[in-house]
């Protein structure tokens, strides 16, 4: 279990002027909760941490949950850009279920391999 990061410590770079997140691969923070109101569209809840994997497309943006690797489309609005704790935080998430994939234990060995459920209820 070599727990390395890679030390690409550069300022963010898709942090835009207006302060909203847009690039491909950036880690966004859910500010609110969502209930997904068209079929390709993501039901996410308030702390969750996505990553974008589209450009924004109606007032929408593309993207897929750290912790489950749903993808789907959400509001630009119920998102904001996560700051650097964050998102360290969703790519652990996102280490520890590519990690996962190999077996059956999906979902159940992501929670397993430390992301403790608690913990995102007292954010």
């Amino acid at each position: 279990g070599g727990k390395h990061r890679p030390s690409r410590k550069r300022p963010s770079r898709h942090v835009r002027a207006s302060g909203q997140p847009g690039t491909r691969g950036c880690i966004v923070k859910a500010i609110s909760p969502y209930k997904a109101t068209k079929p390709q569209h993501l039901t996410i809840e308030e702390g969750d941490l996505l990553v974008l994997t589209g450009a924004e497309y109606e007032g929408t943006y593309a993207g897929t949950m750290c912790s489950t690797g749903v993808s789907g489309r959400f509001p630009i609005a119920v998102v904001n850009q996560a700051n650097d704790e964050d998102a360290e935080k969703g790519e652990a998430l996102m280490q520890a279920r590519a990690a996962n994939i190999g077996g059956p234990a999906g979902a159940a060995g992501a929670a397993a391999a430390g992301a403790p459920e608690s913990a995102a209820e007292s954010a």
